[in-house]
């Protein structure tokens, strides 16, 4: 057992392909995360916003 699991091949690998998260969805993920942040921060910058609605 000194393999990765990833490394391993047939049915010994515990880690299935379909249980693992693909590096498109996670930079979508990560880019929507900094897009929506950048849009709370100007939204919360704005001097006209009632401090009402930023509850």
């Amino acid at each position: 057992m000194d393999k990765i699991p990833l490394e391993m091949s047939g049915e010994e690998s515990p880690i299935k392909f379909r249980d693992c998260f693909s590096v498109r969805y996670i930079q979508s993920a990560a880019l929507l995360c900094r897009l929506g942040f950048f849009i709370e921060k100007e939204y919360r910058a704005a001097e006209d916003v009632p401090p009402e609605i930023l509850l």
